[in-house]
């Protein structure tokens, strides 16, 4: 048997619907937001690498399998936005998904994706002139000139899991509010679902720039200029921890408090808290 790759771009007539994509889009959207439980101990470790990134990469690659740019660039718009509407949602239970998963509907609804607004932002500026669809933006959405990349050093928890490489995300927290950032990623899936009161005050970021738990014991990211300046100014912290297992690995770190010019760029230093 030979494999060999199929032409591109395909008929539309060969390609899912409008409706189909988009309800496909918005699944696997979700489950990428929000993991399938790993089980604990487990010996068949599955791994679950995708992040924001790669679904932009997807975005991409399904125009030149020849889905029409304005069906994914209508899709993109509702994520960007903030008012996607769907009838599916995340998978919950432990790894692996389940068949049945692929049929399951619930009633349609609003998904709330204000806590992963700040990585949209900053995905969306850095390639928004490569991706072959547009999208509507506000007029204080940052441009590429607006992305800074930072570094906070963290101190792990005792006997945290962290050698995993591909598992891992921040979430900035307000730390005021009465809630604790261990119960907003234990509780994604009520949070994307607006049943939650956790919503407003947290940004969570799938994919990181650099992340050496082992060595440095820093981690760093690319934000907005808006959203640091934000943050910083309403005192948020940072946890890293495994999007597997719903578990921190380090303690909470303060945003910086200074920062310096680094090739254009900027390091932060940022100490545990105590």
């Amino acid at each position: 048997m030979a494999l060999k790759p199929l032409p591109l771009p395909l008929p539309l007539h060969e390609l899912a619907s409008k409706d189909d994509l988009h309800r496909w889009l918005a699944h696997l959207l979700l489950c990428t937001l929000s993991n399938g439980k790993r089980m604990i101990p487990d010996t068949k470790w599955i791994a679950l690498p995708n992040n924001l990134g790669a679904f932009f990469h997807l975005l991409t690659h399904l125009h030149r399998v020849g889905f029409p740019s304005h069906w994914l660039g209508d899709f993109l718009q509702f994520v960007m936005s903030d008012t996607l509407f769907c009838d599916v949602e995340p998978y919950d239970g432990h790894l692996p998904v389940p068949l049945s998963e692929i049929d399951r509907r619930i009633p349609r609804r609003k998904v709330d994706l204000g806590g992963w607004q700040a990585e949209l932002e900053v995905i969306l500026a850095l390639v928004a002139d490569a991706v072959p669809f547009s999208v509507g933006t506000p007029p204080d959405f940052a441009t590429i000139e607006d992305i800074m990349r930072f570094e906070c050093d963290v101190s792990l928890i005792p006997g945290a899991e962290c050698n995993i490489g591909k598992a891992h995300a921040l979430i900035f927290f307000d730390p005021s509010q009465d809630y604790h950032p261990v119960g907003v990623i234990n509780n994604l899936p009520a949070v994307l679902n607006g049943s939650s009161r956790m919503n407003a005050r947290f940004q969570i970021f799938l994919g990181q720039n650099i992340i050496d738990l082992y060595q440095k014991n820093a981690v760093s990211w690319k934000i907005s200029r808006k959203w640091h300046e934000k943050m910083k100014a309403e005192d948020w912290s940072m946890m890293v921890f495994r999007s597997d297992i719903r578990s921190p690995v380090n303690y909470y770190s303060n945003l910086p408090d200074f920062c310096r010019a680094m090739g254009g760029e900027y390091r932060g230093i940022a100490k545990a808290a105590t």
